[in-house]
């Protein structure tokens, strides 16, 4: 069974000239359907698609002025990527053959003085002198090695059950 196609020329007026097409097709009436509708279907899509964009482009907007104001929601949504990368850190340890172990436990303590200052900082029950003593510990794990963490690790856990005791006893009046 062979299927025959017939060429046909289609002639469509535009505003200024007459255009031609040459065209091997089964069916000349879906062709010319096609194509009428084409152009008007490409402006619909079109203007849907500028809507969409300026509706999530104001959303957007929305959006960022929100974590403005909340500190707490950004801290949230950016650790996240965080803890990709500090999971990455963990793996490269192991697989390197050192302890990294030490590294993940180091990387919760990290994140859990930053809940404990970023719930601090929100309340504003615990006074400013232990939100910045807190601040100053953070600062000092961060930047301890995977050796100097080994050694200190037990004394900044004290400090973070401290700092959370203290937020208990401030804030639930």
């Amino acid at each position: 069974m062979s299927m025959s196609t017939e060429a046909t020329t289609l002639e469509w007026k535009n505003e200024n000239n007459v255009n031609e097409v040459h065209i091997e097709t089964d069916n000349v009436d879906d062709t010319l359907l096609e194509m009428r509708w084409s152009l008007a279907e490409k402006k619909k899509r079109f203007r849907m698609n500028m809507v969409e964009f300026i509706i999530w482009c104001i959303l957007l907007v929305i959006a960022f002025n929100y974590l403005k104001t909340h500190p707490a929601e950004k801290t949230s949504i950016f650790a996240g990527v965080e803890v990709l990368l500090q999971k990455a850190e963990v793996f490269l340890w192991n697989i390197t053959g050192k302890n990294g172990e030490e590294v993940r436990k180091q990387h919760e303590l990290e994140r859990y003085f930053k809940e404990l200052i970023s719930t601090m900082d929100a309340w504003k029950c615990v006074n400013v002198k232990t939100l910045e003593q807190a601040k100053k510990r953070l600062e000092s794990l961060e930047s301890f090695s995977s050796e100097q963490f080994t050694k200190s690790r037990q004394v900044y856990e004290w400090y973070a059950r401290s700092y959370a005791t203290k937020i208990q006893e401030s804030c639930s009046d």
